[in-house]
């Protein structure tokens, strides 16, 4: 599905005041609004969720191969239009990154179930995690891109080179003027780092929340 205009997703997240990884700051913001806050903290709380939503359920729909582009932008609309339904549900005002992940996983669970076909799935096809040609590859180069970016200097350079340009070692070590262990070093260092950011966990895993950030509610509203 590589019809995704992933400059979208950039542009809304470029309003934001905080990270769209920082929940806390989004946490804080909608506490704030709760507790008497102006429009500031409304729209601080409001644009993190629907930079949120696109964020988790364009890295999800990537994964469905009979996807179309409409039905992304379909489900995103309907998804954000019911976090900002149900904001009153929301019981502990602390949880709403909770919250607003829990809706964006109902509604693609909804997604899937009305296009599931009446054949029964093969339970172990099921459960098999995705292969790698049901990522979309603008996707991944986006993520990649976005995480190599993040690194510090010295790391974001080589992987860049290495990881998104294809240039050889050789190349990387002339261009850098490192010794070519110092190269591998450094690239070894970067992937470690690109294993634990979000937008890459999140084209292996249900979960766009890193691991643990936020615990799953045992059911009912957050």
């Amino acid at each position: 599905m590589s019809d995704i205009s992933f400059e979208r997703l950039d542009a809304v997240a470029a309003r934001l005041p905080f990270s769209v990884d920082d929940y806390g700051a989004a946490a804080a913001a909608f506490v704030r609004w709760r507790a008497g806050g102006g429009a500031a903290d409304w729209e601080a709380a409001v644009t993190w969720a629907y930079c949120y939503s696109l964020r988790y359920l364009y890295v999800r729909f990537a994964r469905e191969p009979a996807a179309a582009s409409a039905d992304v932008e379909a489900v995103v609309d309907r998804t954000f239009m019911r976090v900002l339904d149900k904001l009153d549900e929301v019981r502990d005002p602390s949880k709403f990154p909770q919250f607003v992940s829990v809706v964006c996983k109902r509604a693609l669970l909804t997604y899937r179930e009305r296009c599931r076909p009446t054949a029964a799935l093969d339970e172990e096809r099921m459960a098999a995690p995705p292969r790698p040609e049901y990522l979309d590859g603008d996707l991944v180069r986006w993520a990649v891109g976005r995480a190599v970016d993040a690194l510090p200097p010295a790391l974001r350079v080589v992987a860049r080179m290495r990881l998104l340009d294809g240039a050889p070692y050789a190349d990387v070590a002339r261009a850098t003027g490192h010794a070519l262990p110092t190269v591998r070093t450094y690239l070894s260092k970067a992937v470690r780092r690109l294993r634990d950011d979000p937008h890459l966990r999140a084209l292996a895993f249900d979960d766009v929340l890193p691991v643990g950030a936020i615990p799953e509610p045992e059911g009912g509203a957050v």
